[in-house]
């Protein structure tokens, strides 16, 4: 069937720095060359709502982000795209998380990451953002629920992910009228225990609809 409504994205976000062109290091002091440099929203929340917002359904971001310009420019992108940034949760007590990414000239590419804010995610966090006075208006025409990158935030797995899952999805149903759909997004999942033994998703696995990963994780997380 086709989706009527927005999807509310929750999950990593953080400002990508591709360094184009660039040449791989000979050694781990060398200077390294690159072309051009580009500067996006990234992270799997900023991602999969702009993505959405190309294909024209509605959707929102809900992350951490400092009250800095690095946060200030990935609001700005965000809203240019179209995405809903009101509840996003701005913090002046952190960074905003960036992302160095070194597109390599013979294909590839490296990454570095300071998750930063991301840290700062937890259940009561997103929720208490989601019940802030006027979410529930943005909440009513949400129909879809997308949480992103679960193994890189230390604050939503296992049981606090399930914990999430569960208000959010609530909230979200009595905003609506409607219960959600649920999505999540891997990335990292070969950085934990095979067959999913360090239990970063096993215990929210019964209220996920669609679990989107590549080949090698979920082959990792099966076992």
């Amino acid at each position: 069937g086709v989706l009527v409504g927005s999807v509310l994205c929750a999950g990593l976000a953080c400002l990508d720095q591709q360094l184009l062109q660039a040449r791989e290091p000979s050694s781990r002091e060398a200077i390294a060359p690159f072309s051009g440099c580009v500067v996006q929203a990234g992270g799997s929340a900023p991602n999969t709502a702009t993505a959405l917002r190309a294909l024209g359904c509605g959707a929102s971001v809900l992350s951490v982000l400092g009250s800095d310009l690095h946060g200030d420019e990935l609001a700005r992108q965000l809203a240019g795209e179209g995405v809903d940034t009101s509840l996003l949760v701005r913090r002046s007590d952190v960074s905003t998380s960036l992302a160095v990414l070194p597109v390599f000239e013979g294909g590839g590419r490296g990454c570095w990451v300071d998750l930063s804010a991301n840290n700062l995610l937890t259940p009561d966090v997103v929720l208490g953002a989601m019940r802030a006075p006027g979410a529930a208006a943005r909440l009513a025409c949400v129909r879809a629920l997308h949480v992103g990158y679960p193994h890189l935030l230390r604050g939503l797995q296992g049981t606090a992910l399930l914990q999430l899952l569960e208000a959010a999805a609530e909230a979200v149903e009595a905003a609506s009228g409607e219960a959600p759909i649920v999505s999540l997004d891997v990335n990292g999942a070969t950085l934990g225990a095979a067959a999913d033994a360090d239990g970063v998703l096993g215990p929210a696995l019964g209220k996920v609809d669609l679990l989107h990963a590549n080949f090698e994780e979920a082959c990792h997380i099966s076992g």
